[in-house]
């Protein structure tokens, strides 16, 4: 833990937390299935232009903490990309499919295809892919000098801001309407991380958390007066509104430097957490209703406390043998047991 930026592994343990919390809620066909001016809906949908920006920002900044891809990189690079999102994809996706299948009340429909979810949107493995699609533009940006280069990075960065929100394709083949939509934050991540004065909470210039806090309140007053319903513009997340939005929850999220041990905790297992979670939220949730349990306010706790434990458990258990660490979670195979007990670093 000493060798890791606690603030940061804070802020993964808050995007585990608004991501599992969001999937237990659900919305009209999925979750609970609240009604809409129900509190927890309210609470949901209050977080929804921080949950993937935040967790995409994360991802950014973490890759900007080891050394940037060079042009002899290609094969290395995007073979442990492959293993580390495609692979999950492949084998936690299809179990997750083979469920929805055969248990009746996971609220989903299929198309009747086994592999289309390698190729198009499923559920929240989309992420996998446009993750997988980000991954591509800053390794080009990182070989061409471009992303090493801290004018040519913002540059790029205010440009994805700008323009990728008005840019979406009908058909979406391999979430790359979803890696539009991130594109900018991880970016985000990569610049700050990349910008002496700016890589880390603590050398932040003072004015930074009182403008990010003003710009916030701005937004939150804003986007609550919208969920009421008064006339005020819309926000969206494919506008550069709710994109702004996104953007100064993050810089004040960063700029508090926040450090909560439960919190690093659960961060250090957010990939974990995000590949398995509706496993625990969904099952938690069939569950508790079968025992006739319909208050809401337990569903969430519970359905939150499972759609945690559980993935942390499982990755537990997967780590220890070098296969299912590999086809489950991704990370590099270690002959004779995990990666702890071998002194391999996780990855």
């Amino acid at each position: 833990m000493n060798s890791r930026d606690l603030r940061i592994e804070t802020l993964r343990g808050l995007a585990c937390i608004l991501l599992v919390a969001y999937h237990v809620i659900g919305d009209d066909v999925r979750g609970l299935r609240l009604p809409d001016d129900a509190w927890l809906r309210w609470f949901s949908d209050s977080l929804v232009y921080l949950r993937m920006p935040l967790f995409t920002f994360l991802s950014g900044y973490v890759y900007a903490m080891r050394r940037p891809a060079q042009a002899g990189d290609f094969v290395p690079f995007f073979r442990g990309k492959v293993r580390r999102l495609l692979l999950p994809l492949l084998m936690v996706g299809q179990i997750y499919q083979y469920v929805q299948r055969h248990v009746g009340e996971v609220n989903v429909e299929h198309d009747g295809s086994w592999f289309r979810f390698m190729f198009y949107a499923y559920d929240h493995f989309w992420f996998l892919q446009a993750l997988f699609l980000i991954f591509i533009v800053i390794y080009v940006l990182d070989v061409s000098g471009a992303g090493r280069n801290r004018r040519w990075l913002w540059t790029v960065t205010l440009l994805a801001f700008l323009v990728l929100p008005h840019i979406r394709f009908a058909a979406n083949p391999f979430s790359i309407n979803g890696a539009f939509y991130l594109l900018p934050y991880f970016l985000l991540g990569v610049a700050l991380r990349r910008t002496p004065g700016l890589d880390a909470p603590a050398s932040l210039p003072r004015y930074w958390l009182p403008c990010a806090a003003a710009a916030l309140l701005v937004c939150l007053v804003w986007h609550q007066a919208s969920l009421a319903g008064w006339n005020v513009p819309h926000l969206s997340a494919d506008a550069l509104s709710g994109q702004l939005y996104s953007a100064v929850s993050i810089a004040f999220l960063y700029a508090i430097a926040w450090q909560w041990k439960p919190l690093v905790r659960i961060g250090g297992y957010s990939y974990s957490i995000y590949l398995f979670h509706v496993f625990g939220t969904a099952g938690c949730r069939i569950l508790l209703t079968h025992l006739n349990v319909h208050e809401p306010v337990v569903l969430f706790v519970c359905g939150l406390a499972s759609g945690i434990l559980l993935p942390i458990l499982l990755e537990i258990v997967f780590d220890r043998w070098g296969i299912t660490r590999l086809l489950f979670l991704g990370k590099a195979y270690v002959r004779g047991g995990s990666a702890r007990r071998t002194g391999v670093q996780h990855e």
